[in-house]
């Protein structure tokens, strides 16, 4: 409260409110203080559940209902919950409930699940839930929850050899990554860049995800075709090329085994450039890298050329074990 003035703050949640002042009322008058009202249970449920599966993720949206707070969702890998949520009980992202896992609570009316596992159905139960501006939430709709089912993607095999360029088995290395992010590498892949390959047609940043079913023996490979010199070149004010992927390896010699420096990757703009980022997921570790015979080139020396960091926030602490950068 200011000097001159006497008021409350804005009501408050929980059964609680705070005010002070250190500045007296005048005298004579009266205050009324009205706490917020009890929480009512909604009456309503969201409505037009939509699942939109990939191999190792779920998008889930819905449609809001009347008089409704807020909403809690619940994942389960069974058709039905063993218990519904408790009045007066907020769930957190992670915590168990009815044999299920609560992945998202709030006004919104979309979330996403992550870590899920590749051709899994999934079972999705929508609760609204009433806590704001009354007292005693927040209190849930259980007996007609919002409910609905999907599977994850199953994952094509996929190792060997693919070549890429305009007669390859990719036009550029956005395609072949976008392939890779509903495969499974079931053998060693190496992808060779021909001499038609033109990084031109390229969406930026080239982002090498997590592939399924890599492994030490299982790696990635990106290297040119036998005798071909080539480039990787584009123009962006951040990371050129992010590699996410454990096991992988940026081969540039255009020989097996060879030496020779046959690659160049480079990132053109003067304002923020960073050619590569080798980067962890959260606290899980990336391993098993390599980039070797491979000529980087930046496009101001102000800026760092190669980041080893937290994958989503380049130059924040990442996680990493056996990495190698060898010209």
């Amino acid at each position: 409260t200011g000097a001159t003035t006497w008021s409350a703050p804005v009501a408050g949640n929980n059964s609680s409110s705070t005010m002070s002042s250190d500045v007296q009322p005048v005298t004579g008058l009266t205050y009324q203080f009205t706490p917020p009202p009890p929480c009512a249970a909604p009456t309503l449920s969201a409505t037009a559940l939509v699942l939109t599966p990939s191999l190792t993720s779920m998008n889930v949206s819905w449609t809001a209902a009347a008089s409704v707070d807020d909403y809690l969702v619940v994942r389960s890998l069974s058709n039905s919950l063993s218990a519904t949520p408790v009045n007066g009980t907020t769930y957190t992202v992670g915590a168990a409930l009815g044999g299920g896992i609560v992945d998202y609570y709030g006004t919104g009316m979309s979330c996403v699940s992550t870590g899920l596992t590749a051709n899994t159905i999934y079972y999705y139960y929508i609760f609204s839930a009433n806590d704001a501006t009354c007292v005693g939430g927040p209190l849930y709709e259980t007996i007609s929850p919002l409910i609905g089912n999907a599977t994850t993607l199953t994952p094509t095999p996929i190792c060997g050899t693919k070549t890429v360029g305009a007669t390859g088995d990719y036009l550029n290395l956005t395609t072949a990554m976008t392939a890779l992010s509903t495969s499974i590498l079931t053998c060693p892949l190496t992808l060779l860049l021909n001499a038609d390959y033109s990084s031109a047609s390229e969406t930026w940043p080239i982002v090498i995800a997590p592939v399924l079913g890599s492994s030490p023996i299982n790696t990635l490979t990106i290297k040119p075709n036998t005798g071909i010199t080539t480039s990787i070149t584009g123009s962006l004010g951040n990371v050129l090329v992010k590699v996410l992927n454990s096991n992988t390896i940026i081969d540039g010699s255009n020989t097996s085994g060879g030496t020779t420096r046959d690659l160049t990757i480079s990132n053109i703009s003067a304002v923020s450039p960073t050619v590569l980022l080798v980067g962890s997921t959260g606290t899980t570790p990336i391993t098993n890298c390599v980039v070797k015979n491979t000529i980087l080139i930046n496009g101001a020396n102000t800026n760092t050329a190669i980041f080893l960091s937290d994958g989503a926030s380049p130059g924040n602490a990442g996680y990493f074990n056996n990495l190698t950068f060898q010209n």
